[in-house]
């Protein structure tokens, strides 16, 4: 291979992985939306800590 034909290889290489590092920190910066079952996790124990939280002031009202 020729320098120049190295040094286009080289460019094309760097365009690539330059393209590739603004894609992940896109996605990163965007991630996917939460799946339904993810809701339904974090509302679950979203309701246990509320619940807690109302035993524990009931507790504390009552003495």
């Amino acid at each position: 291979m020729t320098t120049h034909r190295w040094l286009s290889a080289a460019a094309i290489l760097t365009t690539a992985l330059i393209l590739f590092m603004v894609y992940v920190a896109w996605r990163s910066a965007n991630p996917l939306p939460l799946t339904a079952e993810e809701i339904r996790a974090r509302t679950a124990a979203e309701i246990e800590r509320i619940e807690a939280r109302a035993a524990e002031m009931e507790r504390d009202a009552s003495h």
